[in-house]
Parts: structure tokens; sequence; C-alpha cells
């Protein structure tokens, strides 16, 4: 685990298949871990302005990347799809809730205690792929959940 000082507290471990782990990556944790919980949350919005979302998407790419222009930014967020993108990458999924022309209507949160994390060693990091059934769907006892409506 990290400590306060950002170096590994397992000091260059090997992972369950034996190769060398580096500070802070996931197996350190899996290895040292004594439970796990999946927080699995569903956001559901109304789009009621797309242009205006994705002027917020151009400007939050603009804030991320401030050497680039107004062009690279029309070129980087052609659309809807890549404006959310670059709002939850400058300032997180949550600040959907206060971008212009899409408003909150209602969030789902289920939180289980699986027996082991998710198993991420079959998807390719190169090759970005929409969210596979399998990596959201988890095996075990739900401890929490809860359902809220905005409207």
């Amino acid at each position: 685990m990290t400590g306060l000082n950002g170096e590994s507290d397992l000091n260059g471990e090997s992972d369950l298949n034996g190769e060398e782990t580096h500070p802070g990556e996931a197996a350190d944790y899996a290895r040292h871990a004594t439970s796990f919980v999946s927080v699995v949350q569903r956001d559901d919005y109304a789009v009621t302005d797309e242009e205006a979302i994705i002027a917020a998407g151009r400007a939050a790419y603009l804030r991320t990347w401030p050497d680039q222009t107004a062009e690279d930014a029309e070129s980087r967020v052609p659309g809807l799809a890549e404006a959310l993108y670059e709002i939850a990458h400058a300032d997180g999924w949550s600040a959907l809730d206060d971008t212009l022309g899409i408003h909150p209507m209602g969030s789902a949160i289920n939180v289980s205690a699986p027996d082991a994390p998710i198993d991420l060693s079959r998807s390719n990091p190169e090759e970005p792929e929409l969210l596979h059934e399998d990596y959201i769907r988890v095996e075990g006892e739900t401890i929490y959940s809860e359902i809220n409506r905005y409207f």
C-alpha cells in the first residue's frame, strides 16, 4: 500500500503470478486486502442543450490542455460523447451535475461485498471498448443500496 510519502509499503514484492509489482499497483492492494467492496453507480441525465454540453466539453479540454487552441478543442471535441469525457476528465463525473444543458434525473447505487476484485486482465488498455456486462456485474452480498430521484 502507498504511504503518505507516496512510496509503497510493500517494498517491491511480487504479485499473485510471481511478477514484480510497482508501488501502488492494484495487485499490491488486492494481495494485502482483508476484504473487498464494489460500488456500482448509475446516473441518468436529461440532455436539454447538446451544443451547451459540447461547449462545456471544449472549455474543459482547454483547461486540461492550456497550450491547445480553440481549433484544437473543436477537433478533439466534435460531439456529445467527447464532451462528456472531457468534462469528466477535467473535473470528475460529478461535474455533469453543474453543466449547462444536462440535468440529473436520478441515480442508483449498489454496494456489494465480492469475494475478489474485478478481473480486468482480459481488457486491453490499447483497445478501448464499452464496459462489458461482466465488469459491472458483481457476485457477492449487497451490503447497501439506494435510489435517488431528482425530478
